[in-house]
């Protein structure tokens, strides 16, 4: 079974694409757009967090996504309230934390019959 992507999560993926080719079209140099997706993503992430179950969130693998969506959230909203250096590497970092945080082990039973 696939997960489904919502349609949230690819609105934000599209925002992020076009504020990252904004950035480097030097249209958009303090890369707004780009931290706006981030801070939408992150945020969602922990509104997620908090409408699951109580024994969902009593998990290691869900701690460690609100771990690292609360990063991403604080990183994105300290860089478009004060500005400054871009902190693409840190955030893409995190992003890249979450990712592997999501990632499922199959079964052998499955793996067996691809």
């Amino acid at each position: 079974m696939k997960p489904q992507v919502k349609l949230i999560d690819l609105l934000m993926v599209v925002t992020g694409l076009v504020g990252a080719v904004l950035i480097w079209l030097h249209i958009d140099p303090r890369g707004t757009l780009l931290y706006l997706s981030f801070l939408f993503f992150g945020s969602s992430r922990v509104i997620e967090f908090f409408s699951t179950n109580h024994f969902e969130r009593n998990n290691l693998k869900e701690v460690l996504k609100l771990v690292t969506s609360v990063l991403i959230t604080i990183i994105a909203g300290s860089h478009l309230i004060i500005g400054g250096k871009p902190m693409f590497g840190v955030l893409s970092l995190l992003v890249l934390l979450l990712a592997f945080s999501t990632l499922e082990p199959q079964n052998d039973a499955e793996s067996e019959t691809l």
